[in-house]
């Protein structure tokens, strides 16, 4: 059985994201329009915030955080997760808000089977797919997959994804929400954390389209905080 999309919360991080958000979130509520969306955001200067505090005061499924300042990706949906948490969500669905990830998609992972702990959007399972990056990005995205996968022994083949639902075992756990990850590391850290503790995790294929506005949050440092951290893991595993 699918799970009840009133219980559950699309968290959507955003910084900057003003030429893309608005699409989004309308193309969520039209084909989705019993969900409900919070959007984190970390001190947009475009705009953003004030345009989607708008939209928020005319759609009560929709709630806007304004953080002020940048605190990265990781901060951003564990303030999500203790928003779920307090708000008796059964799920939370990450969700990039730059139109990289897709709405039929977010209707596969809805789809999923209720009772499993984790799914992740993937591409890197067959039907899954990466169109518009670089052979540079792919391939540094594709190394570090592979990195994780066998330094920590996971399953999952795209434990960086940034499109997953996570059921209430996983964001309402305290040590989780106790995490200082940010970036990929914080996506990493989330498949860790259910190998650990032995929940269902599974795997569907996505679409994932480069943006086509505005400037990628990559950089050289998320791929080292992602790199030591999972160093950091490999005896917990």
């Amino acid at each position: 059985m699918a799970v009840n999309q009133n219980k559950v919360l699309v968290i959507i991080p955003t910084l900057n994201e003003v030429d893309t958000i608005h699409d989004l979130i309308s193309d969520i509520f039209v084909n989705l329009p019993q969900i409900n969306i919070l959007v984190v955001d970390d001190g947009s200067q475009d705009g953003t915030y004030e345009s989607l505090k708008e939209i928020s005061n005319k759609n009560e499924n929709l709630q806007v955080i304004n953080r002020h300042k940048r605190l990265g990706l990781g901060s951003a949906y564990r303030d999500g997760f203790i928003y779920a948490k307090e708000n008796q969500y059964t799920h939370v669905i990450q969700m990039d808000g730059d139109g990289s990830h897709q709405v039929d998609d977010l209707k596969k992972l809805l789809m999923a089977e209720d009772n499993l702990d984790l799914v992740v959007g993937s591409r890197y399972v067959g039907g899954g797919n990466i169109l518009g990056w670089k052979f540079s990005r792919k391939f540094i995205s594709r190394a570090g997959n592979i990195f994780a996968k066998y330094a920590l022994r996971l399953k999952i083949k795209d434990a960086t994804s940034g499109f997953k639902r996570l059921s209430r075992n996983i964001f309402a756990d305290n040590e989780l929400l106790a995490s200082k990850t940010n970036g990929y590391g914080f996506q990493v850290e989330i498949i860790h954390f259910c190998k650990l503790r032995r929940l269902s995790m599974v795997e569907i294929p996505i679409t994932f389209i480069d943006r086509r506005f505005g400037y990628s949050k990559f950089n050289k440092f998320i791929v080292l905080e992602a790199f030591v951290s999972i160093i950091k893991w490999i005896n917990k595993r």
